[in-house]
């Protein structure tokens, strides 16, 4: 692993044990459950960014490549997919690797 990415894997780590919540998920191809802290964005239905309003997209969740293996892909094939979020079940929309590719987004729903 090089400096890059070993400061990288440091600071997502950080940052999702600081500020994450426990989320879990089942895949629906069967398997073990699987458990992360993962970064969660939940806002309001609509929110004010400087003078104007803004809608926001959804509840979504982040999280580091390889917590959770074949969700993105499971996502991306149009599978629906449940995780639990501090406790809160929600379906998965939409998802995308963003970035370098090792940042996950999971667009989600309430279930």
């Amino acid at each position: 692993m090089n400096l890059f990415d070993g400061l990288q894997a440091a600071a997502q780590s950080i940052v999702s044990s600081t500020f994450g919540y426990d989320a879990t998920w089942t895949p629906s191809t069967g398997g073990d459950t699987l458990s992360a802290r993962v970064l969660f964005i939940s806002p309001t239905d609509l929110e004010k960014v400087s003078d104007q309003e803004y809608v926001s997209a959804g509840p979504r969740m982040e999280y580091f490549s390889g917590q959770f293996p074949g969700l993105l892909d499971l996502v991306l094939d149009r599978s629906l997919e449940v995780v639990t979020v501090n406790g809160i079940q929600y379906r998965s929309v939409h998802g995308k690797a963003d970035y370098d590719g090792k940042t996950i987004k999971i667009y989600l729903e309430p279930a």
